[in-house]
């Protein structure tokens, strides 16, 4: 796939989550319920899914931003591709946090930028994603495969285009 092809495939994968959130099609599924906070390692899964099964292979990047000197923290969650290029579907959780920059971009796929270049670089960490079947915990397993197709169930245009 090319950049614009994975950017209009996040885009609508996005567009599929909040649509299925603003029906209620979650429920009180947590962390769902309250999308998109607290939602992006598990949208890294999904949407890492979705690009799995497109032969396209991401990482998962973990990182942590310490923003005092009592080690107060933020954690995200965002998928990479091997040319670095970022894919986050849940920055705008931030939107209204100062701290955070006030970012407020659902749907960015790109280099990193000022988000994601103010967590910490030594306390990145980058885990291949080989897929949901992938996870040995067979009650996460279900819980995403669940969520995965609740957002399918919501996807506009050619899942495979």
């Amino acid at each position: 796939m090319n950049l614009r092809e994975i950017e209009s495939l996040a885009s609508r994968f996005r567009q599929a989550v909040d649509e299925a959130f603003e029906c209620g099609a979650f429920g009180q599924e947590y962390p769902f319920s309250r999308f998109p906070h607290e939602c992006c390692d598990d949208m890294c899964d999904l949407f890492g899914q979705m690009l799995f099964e497109r032969d396209e292979h991401v990482s998962k990047v973990f990182g942590k931003y310490r923003y005092d000197q009592w080690n107060h923290n933020y954690s995200h969650v965002w998928l990479q591709l091997e040319d670095s290029t970022v894919i986050d579907l849940t920055g705008d959780q931030y939107k209204n946090d100062p701290i955070m920059l006030k970012y407020d971009v659902p749907c960015y796929v790109g280099k990193p930028n000022q988000l994601h270049q103010i967590f910490l670089n030594d306390e990145l960490q980058h885990r291949s994603f080989y897929g949901i079947r992938n996870y040995t915990n067979e009650i996460v397993t279900r819980r995403l495969w669940n969520l995965y197709d609740i957002i399918l169930s919501f996807f506009k245009g050619d899942m495979w285009g």
